[in-house]
């Protein structure tokens, strides 16, 4: 579908068909975070004045790096995954995702790429003006755990810079919450153990 202003946005049979090929060639439960993170942000969407089918693409696919590489290699893969298919917006929060903080020392995962992208990256941070939906991706990729809602996880953050980003996602979660009506955990949505993606899960875990 296209949207003015954010270009072409994939639906949720693409999204789906995304993390489906994602999730073949790493199998394992980031995609239920993935899927819930798209979730959580398409409700959240309304009350902070976004499009739900862009906050719900965006968040749904910020983790896809998570089914083909490590660290920030990943982000990489994901990034020219979806530009490949013309999905320029959601491309760029599969980068913007992990610098809560706009400095390539700030990354919040392990900076496991060459020179020349590196070089890449700070060309694109510089170039690039975040907006909610940015902000929106980077609150939820910390804020949504397993099967509840906190910022717990910032307290083991490992990171020479564990302090200002906490700091920074700790300012975004004061800047949402005063713009949602309701109470944050009133949008976490209920777990359907057979529908996609729970249902591409072994019986036994």
């Amino acid at each position: 579908m296209y949207k003015e202003g954010y270009g072409n946005i994939p639906n949720k049979d693409k999204i789906i068909d995304y993390l489906e090929k994602a999730y073949e060639n790493n199998p394992d439960k980031w995609i239920a975070k993935a899927w819930r993170m798209g979730q959580i942000a398409e409700k959240m969407a309304d009350d902070l004045d976004l499009d739900s089918d862009i906050a719900f693409a965006c968040a749904s696919l910020a983790r896809l790096s998570d089914g083909y590489e490590e660290g920030f290699k990943g982000n990489i893969c994901a990034y020219e995954i979806l530009r490949a298919d013309s999905y320029f917006f959601p491309a760029r929060i599969s980068l913007t995702r992990s610098f809560p903080i706009k400095d390539i020392d700030y990354c919040v995962n392990d900076l496991n790429i060459s020179q020349r992208e590196k070089e890449f990256v700070n060309n694109f941070l510089y170039k690039y003006t975040y907006a909610d939906y940015d902000y929106l991706i980077q609150y939820l990729d910390f804020l949504v755990g397993r099967e509840d809602l906190s910022l717990d996880c910032l307290k083991n953050l490992d990171h020479p810079h564990r302090q200002e980003i906490s700091s920074r996602i700790y300012d975004l979660h004061d800047y949402f919450t005063k713009k949602l009506e309701k109470p944050i955990e009133t949008y976490m949505p209920k777990t359907k153990r057979y529908k996609f993606p729970y249902r591409l899960f072994p019986k036994d875990k």
